[in-house]
């Protein structure tokens, strides 16, 4: 990673005046990671990163000159109350520059005042959290080895076997009453259970069936149960509390992170009264949870977030890369993408409206040539081979066996109690 943003391109750091050469191009730029990583020194900008790849191949191929400018309020552009932009899309919009390098995603309302270019890419905004690794198991916690609704199952089925094997019994011949068959089936069907069999063992063919069912099904949930334990004694437990927007906007404890000046902080400012993305922004505003797009991927947020206490929203292409970089950096980290449906759109350079035709559309058709020859895509892959080993809890974790884990077994219960009543009216009807 380290010899890739080390392939820069230096340029003169522009001024803001309306004042310039026709034959150099202004390029506004600011540092959005992993696209473009932005120094400023000496008067000279350095820019790394894919997108400055881009614009290296554009201003080679294209023999044009250029300057660099920094946008003054460190924003990539949204519109104002007063209906004006800031940022980079305004600096596009009263001239300032000719070109803002971004990569921006393109909007109804930056349409309005800028072009722009063959789109670069399409990405999603994702959340990123923390695993929320709890090391302290309960009281019960062995208990938590099966869901709920498999305990409930159990004792469910314990009680009709019972109940099924008494009655039949009753109406097989046998001259003792209804309780004391209901008490000795409890007791043969929880020793098996236990492991320990029955006594007597079953004689009539009827009750062969009932049990053996009954046998298989508890062998497979004993067996279960026990590599259940085992791992949830020896691994710790790690849980989401978040997995989607609805959730992260109902978590009180949880301050909601986006980029200021962003184009997704655009769309939920202009969302309707009431709507999800309204109570986001509002929670957003009131917890103080806007940071600049430049560090979104800083060492600071990341460590805000990893401890539980907030959560970003981001491009998953950025946050792919800021895993990536923390893991390369600390070897280790505890982090969770939640790839709720948020926001999707296509990224592209913006152009100045009333740009040159033929610079405009030389622009297109390079764009157009490293995009669809795979070059951009290359490019940023190799920002972020190694983010998945961030995805990984601080230890390993241990999933609940749910119902439906036991369908299976819950069939053969049914097989079970069908066959042996068969049986058992086939006994009586003289068939067996």
């Amino acid at each position: 990673m380290r010899d890739y943003f080390n392939k820069c391109t230096i340029a003169a750091l522009g001024t803001n005046n309306l004042s310039f050469s026709p034959d150099v191009l202004r390029i506004a730029a600011d540092e959005y990671l992993p696209y473009v990583q932005v120094q400023e020194r000496d008067g000279l900008v350095e820019l790394c990163g894919p997108m400055a790849n881009l614009l290296d191949i554009l201003s080679t191929s294209l023999s044009f000159e250029y300057k660099v400018f920094i946008p003054p309020d460190r924003k990539w552009g949204r519109n104002m109350p007063n209906g004006s932009w800031n940022g980079m899309i305004g600096m596009l919009e009263r001239k300032e520059v000719d070109v803002a390098l971004g990569p921006f995603s393109i909007t109804f309302g930056r349409n309005k005042v800028v072009s722009f270019s063959y789109p670069l890419m399409i990405d999603s905004y994702a959340i990123l959290t923390n695993h929320f690794s709890d090391d302290k198991l309960a009281l019960f916690s062995f208990f938590l080895s099966f869901d709920w609704q498999v305990w409930a199952t159990l004792v469910l089925t314990l009680v009709l076997v019972m109940l099924t094997d008494a009655v039949l019994n009753v109406y097989d011949g046998h001259h003792k009453s209804f309780t004391v068959h209901l008490r000795n089936s409890l007791w043969n069907f929880v020793r098996a259970m236990l492991l320990q069999g029955t006594s007597p063992s079953p004689v009539r063919l009827w009750s062969k069936f009932l049990h053996s069912s009954w046998w298989l099904a508890v062998l497979v949930l004993i067996t279960a149960f026990g590599g259940q334990l085992s791992a949830l004694l020896l691994l710790k437990k790690s849980t989401v509390l978040i997995n989607s927007l609805e959730d992260l906007v109902e978590a009180r404890d949880i301050t909601p992170l986006i980029g200021q000046g962003s184009s997704f902080h655009e769309l939920i400012q202009s969302s309707s009264e009431g709507s999800l993305h309204e109570k986001l922004l509002r929670r957003v505003q009131n917890e103080n949870g806007f940071v600049l797009v430049s560090d979104t991927t800083s060492d600071f947020v990341l460590d805000l977030i990893e401890k539980g206490k907030h959560a970003l929203l981001m491009s998953t292409f950025n946050i792919q890369y800021a895993l990536s970089r923390r893991v390369a950096a600390t070897g280790r980290c505890n982090f969770n993408i939640i790839e709720d449906s948020i926001y999707s759109k296509p990224y592209a350079v913006a152009l100045r409206k009333g740009l040159n035709r033929t610079v405009v559309r030389k622009l297109n058709e390079k764009i157009s040539f490293v995009v669809d020859n795979g070059l951009f895509q290359k490019w940023n892959k190799e920002m972020f081979r190694n983010y998945n080993n961030c995805l990984m809890p601080a230890g390993d974790y241990v999933n609940q066996l749910k119902i439906q884990n036991f369908t299976g077994v819950i069939i053969l219960l049914l097989a079970g109690f069908l066959l042996s009543t068969l049986v058992f009216v086939s006994e009586k009807l003289g068939y067996c």
